[in-house]
């Protein structure tokens, strides 16, 4: 996961994976030219899988996210 190239200087954002209303997964605020990040999450027993890209605290200026290739596993 990680900031589109397109987007501007400014941008930032924060990768979230919520498993039935719980979070499981926070990236941390990134920026433009942060390098792209993986993560491994558990989802055994979730029910319900939302992913969610928050706009990092400072509006929504230039944000533009990639979640990229996300697979699930059995």
């Amino acid at each position: 996961m990680g900031i589109d190239t397109e987007a501007g200087t400014q941008a930032t954002v924060e990768f979230v994976i919520w498993g039935d209303n719980k979070q499981l997964y926070k990236s941390g605020k990134m920026g433009r030219f942060d390098f792209p990040k993986h993560a491994d999450v558990d989802i055994k027993g979730v029910k319900f899988l939302k992913l969610e890209v928050t706009d990092g605290g400072d509006s929504i200026n230039s944000d533009h996210a990639d979640w990229l290739n996300p697979v699930l596993y059995r």
